[in-house]
């Protein structure tokens, strides 16, 4: 990239709403702590509430189908009603 190109694209930045970096701000810091617990959740749900290997794997596995699955319809929703 070169410096005209660099200084298109900080302009274009700074003028974003803050909303924007409001929402950017939430969801990062969301999916951070999250995302952190994952690899420790089957031991979690095996320890604290006695489930067996394979129904603590598949209750972690519940955000990722759930997101699979609501993301696509939730996606489509928004964009038809945004038009």
């Amino acid at each position: 990239m070169n410096d005209e190109s660099l200084k298109s694209l900080f302009s274009t930045i700074k003028i974003l709403p803050s909303a924007f970096w409001i929402f950017l701000a939430v969801d990062a810091l969301g999916y951070s702590s999250i995302h952190a617990f994952y690899p420790n959740m089957p031991k979690f749900f095996q320890e604290k509430f006695d489930f067996s290997n394979t129904e603590s794997g598949t209750t972690s596995s519940l955000p990722y189908l759930i997101a699979s699955l609501s993301v696509p319809i939730f996606g489509s929703l928004i964009y038809k009603i945004g038009e």
